[in-house]
């Protein structure tokens, strides 16, 4: 047997549990609903280019909220300066 310590699992904190949880249940239904929308459009319209403007209208904002989060994000600069390089001989 090893003497170090058996890292612990993040499941075993309930916060983090919960977080899982929820985020598996927003994604399943995020895709449920992506599923029916399209499947909606094709029984109203029978066009494909209908249900591809459906799709395209659920994929937008999630494509131009994460354009504009990132850009935000990478005004900040929250990592600390760098160690100065060790001088050579």
């Amino acid at each position: 047997m090893s003497d170090t310590a058996a890292v612990p699992s993040p499941f075993s904190n309930a916060t983090y549990r919960n977080l899982w949880a929820g985020n598996l249940g927003s994604g399943f239904g995020t895709m449920i609903q992506a599923v029916g929308a399209a499947w909606l459009m094709m029984a109203l319209t029978s066009s494909v280019d209908m249900v591809a403007l459906v799709q395209a209208a659920n994929a937008l904002p999630v494509v131009i909220l994460s354009l504009i989060g990132g850009a935000i994000a990478d005004s900040y600069n929250r990592a600390p300066p760098p160690p100065p390089a060790a001088k050579s001989c």
